[in-house]
């Protein structure tokens, strides 16, 4: 196996996407973000990384990072050595590593130990997707789409779900993010009476599906559905709006999260893992 390190999202994209459409709701991460860097040149600033691997004369796996975010692994195991070795030779600094549990667990091992470093398993997640959506339990409010005043509820929502769910470094502070995702109309509010009660944010497309996440109720509002309805109201509308799936993840540990999502019509379609590194030297 050969890899390749290409010098931008469209020479990534122009050699990935066969591979990554081959299973698109498995490869909708790096697909998503691929697609971002492109659209978008500013979102992620910094030096990210692009990488495929060729043997018998086709893509067999693809890699990509977005500093400060983790490098996404989708390779072949055989090649997480060859993955390790490119990101040391490039000086890319790699805060831990995110993919498919049989790819990514070689890569962790691959990065860790030469380096002295302890390879700490950090979550293990679930990728859910749907094509069809079953009706929510019925549950009180309603869906509306985010606005300009909503920011700052928004961003008190992103904050506590990244302290919840990720309390490590992001591209974006929270008022940054939620600013842009309202006015890019991706942020969606379930609204009880006079009261924003949940959030969920369009992540990001591939070729024919969409990636849902940010999905937060305040501890105070939850165990009443709401989640659950505005998850299954903004499938909903995504497909209606054209889309032929849209995908999620899910913490394993949390299950709640892992109990919701089945209800309107999410299926399992790979478990995936995420690694940091602790102890040693220098990455």
């Amino acid at each position: 196996m050969n890899l390749d390190r290409h010098d931008g999202p469209a020479s990534f994209l122009a050699a990935a996407e066969p591979f990554l459409l081959a299973a698109e709701a498995r490869h909708g991460l790096p697909l998503a973000v691929a697609r971002t860097c492109l659209e978008e040149p500013d979102r992620y600033g910094g030096r990210n990384y692009f990488a495929t691997v060729r043997g018998n004369g086709r893509v067999l796996g693809a890699a990509l990072m977005t500093p400060p975010h983790q490098v996404a692994v989708h390779v072949p195991p055989a090649a997480a050595g060859l993955l390790a070795e490119d990101l040391a030779a490039g000086g890319f600094p790699v805060p831990g590593a995110f993919g498919p549990v049989e790819c990514v667990d070689v890569f962790a091992a691959a990065w860790a130990l030469p380096r002295g470093l302890a390879a700490r398993r950090r979550r293990d997640l679930r990728a859910f997707s749907l094509e069809r959506v079953i009706p929510a339990p019925p549950a009180r409010g309603g869906m509306r789409a985010a606005v300009e005043g909503d920011v700052p509820t928004a961003a008190e929502f992103l904050a506590a779900f990244h302290a919840e769910s990720r309390p490590q470094a992001v591209s974006e502070e929270p008022e940054a993010a939620a600013r842009r995702a309202v006015a890019a109309g991706r942020l969606f509010l379930w609204q009880d009476g006079a009261r924003v009660v949940a959030q969920a944010r369009v992540m990001g497309f591939t070729a024919t599906g969409v990636r849902v996440g940010a999905v937060y109720t305040p501890p105070g509002d939850r165990r009443r559905g709401y989640a659950t309805a505005l998850v299954g109201a903004l499938s909903a509308r995504l497909l209606a709006e054209g889309r032929r799936f849209c995908c999620l993840f899910t913490d394993l540990a949390n299950p709640v999260a892992n109990s919701i999502y089945p209800k309107v019509g999410y299926r399992p379609v790979g478990d995936f893992r995420e690694w940091e590194w602790g102890g040693g030297g220098a990455p």
